[in-house]
């Protein structure tokens, strides 16, 4: 498969901006965009080569446009129209005014801005494309082979974040939300033929991987979500990293859901160290340390929540129950107290929670009923209109 230059200048395509907006309609609505282009006199175009198309004339000059090359209808195809061409591919339509202007068929899947595309000036100054002769691609040559990955990477780059601040659309961006949708649904069948036809328009889509992995985890494949997640961390390292904190905060979801509770605290670990303030991996990487009765690590993993979110009732609930297994009743109670003053109806689950403290733990049974009752003093909190937790421990 090569990759095919075919360009585009304003005053031949004076309504290019209109069409770039119809684009854009058909690929947020998940639609491949078909169309004709002139490819001028090239002859080699072949069926499933990769296009992207130039603008040039006025700056900037750049990539606006990619996609693939699609085979003609039969009927229209300029092979069958006369037997001359019957050398060229299925890709040929017989609108080409030959042999000056071929014309060959495409589908698109993502376009930008006109006047935002992926500069060929800004190419240039990157050393991965040291060598690369871009004047001598005209309409209808074939990229380098030995730069075609980095443009792809590139583009892959610009035209994200062209298309996240809606300057653009890419086709895949829509497969992906709506695999998402479906997933939420749990219309995982449907969810993973998305997320399939994203991987055929860029095999390095770690979105569309870890979207696979979600169906597959929904669905209870979790050894086969596990491979999902760690292929997107391993294409991840080719693109620094960008998406590697989901990837690594989904793994640690499955092996927590198979019990390999080191396995999750290893990836929740590597998702919050590659992001700080990844508050739902602070929070699981918290619950997991609980399960894994390391109940120190645990506090401080909640602290850490807790810094990020501080209104969460449930986070200083755990973090009590952490301190309350490490018997630190005095924090434990601050952080109940803490917890119910923002949810007034965690009343009884605390109360059942030191009940069961009162009754399990060996230091408490081992005092007289005068030292339990100095303990469950320790957990008696000034009752208010809306929440009253009551004595441990009642008899003294």
């Amino acid at each position: 498969m090569e990759t095919i230059t075919l360009q585009c200048h304003e005053k031949d395509m004076p309504q290019v901006r209109t069409w770039i907006k119809q684009v854009c309609e058909d690929l947020h609505q998940g639609q491949a965009h078909d169309c004709i282009w002139s490819c001028g006199q090239a002859e080699q175009i072949q069926v499933g080569d990769r296009i992207f198309l130039q603008r040039i004339g006025k700056p900037p000059i750049g990539y606006f446009a990619s996609g693939y090359v699609l085979e003609a209808p039969p009927t229209d195809q300029l092979r069958q129209r006369d037997p001359a061409y019957r050398g060229l591919s299925a890709a040929y339509h017989q609108q080409s005014e030959v042999p000056t202007d071929y014309r060959v068929c495409l589908q698109l899947d993502a376009i930008l801005n006109f006047d935002q595309p992926l500069k060929i000036k800004t190419l240039q100054q990157l050393s991965r494309f040291q060598g690369c002769n871009f004047a001598r691609l005209g309409q209808g040559t074939a990229f380098d082979p030995a730069y075609t990955d980095f443009l792809e990477d590139e583009w892959r780059n610009h035209s994200t974040e062209i298309a996240r601040l809606g300057r653009g659309a890419r086709l895949i961006d829509t497969y992906c939300a709506q695999g998402a949708e479906l997933v939420r649904h749990k219309q995982f069948e449907d969810a993973y033929h998305l997320y399939s036809e994203a991987l055929l328009i860029d095999a390095d889509c770690i979105q569309a991987m870890i979207g696979l992995g979600n169906v597959l985890m929904g669905q209870g494949q979790l050894d086969a979500a596990i491979l999902e997640y760690s292929d997107a961390i391993f294409v991840g390292a080719k693109f620094g990293g960008k998406f590697d904190k989901l990837a690594y905060f989904k793994r640690g979801l499955a092996y927590f859901r198979q019990e390999e509770l080191d396995l999750a605290i290893q990836d929740y670990r590597q998702a919050v160290e590659l992001d700080a303030k990844y508050f739902e991996a602070h929070c699981a990487l918290a619950n997991t340390l609980y399960k894994a009765q390391q109940y120190s690590e645990a506090i401080d993993s909640y602290s850490r929540a807790i810094a990020l979110a501080g209104h969460k009732s449930k986070l200083y609930l755990r973090r009590g129950k952490a301190q309350l297994k490490l018997s630190q009743l005095k924090r434990a109670k601050r952080d109940f107290e803490q917890a119910l003053t923002l949810n007034s109806d965690l009343k009884d689950k605390i109360n059942a929670l030191l009940a069961d403290y009162a009754n399990n733990n060996r230091a408490w049974a081992g005092q007289d009923k005068a030292g339990q009752g100095a303990i469950a003093q320790k957990f008696v909190y000034t009752p208010t209109p809306t929440n009253r937790i009551l004595r441990v421990y009642s008899g003294s």
